[in-house]
């Protein structure tokens, strides 16, 4: 309210009720960064974009704390749980095809399913997100980034057995 220079009543009144207006704040952080151009992005660097740029927000980023506290509230809240889980699958859905579209493009050798691999990082950036809630920190998030590119070099070149 005060971001916006309009009373709290003002909020109340156009959300409605508090889910929703945790709700929308979600949907808001869910989308694309601002500020760049992805039409000339290929695949994978959109899905790198995605991973990094979500993941990787200041140690005292408010977000952060605010997903994270949304997580644990949907624990005790059947809507909000339910309204994560929408999310995470949509959100499942965009970097599937955006491994999809990586190994079309020949950025990505064949993979056997691309859900589960949009799954797998997925819940591999997210761990990497509470790491960085536990232990803030530019060391830690610099090691973070490391993991996280070296998920990817993997990605990308798996080792032949």
């Amino acid at each position: 309210a005060d971001r916006a220079n309009v009373s709290t009543g003002t909020i109340n009144y156009h959300f409605g009720n508090m889910h929703k207006l945790i709700m929308a704040a979600l949907q808001a952080a869910s989308l694309a960064p601002d500020g760049h151009d992805y039409a000339s992005d290929s695949p994978l660097d959109k899905l790198k974009i995605f991973a990094f740029s979500h993941i990787f927000q200041s140690s005292t980023d408010r977000f952060w704390r605010f997903w994270v506290n949304c997580a644990a509230a949907g624990t005790r809240d059947a809507e909000l749980r339910k309204h994560q889980n929408r999310r995470f699958e949509k959100q499942q859905t965009t970097w599937t095809e955006l491994i999809q579209d990586a190994v079309k493009a020949g950025q990505l050798p064949s993979l056997p399913d691309a859900r589960v691999m949009a799954e797998q990082l997925m819940i591999f950036t997210h761990g990497l997100v509470m790491r960085q809630i536990l232990q803030p920190g530019a060391e830690n998030r610099l090691h973070c980034e490391k993991l996280l590119e070296r998920y990817f070099e993997a990605l990308e070149h798996p080792r032949q057995s």
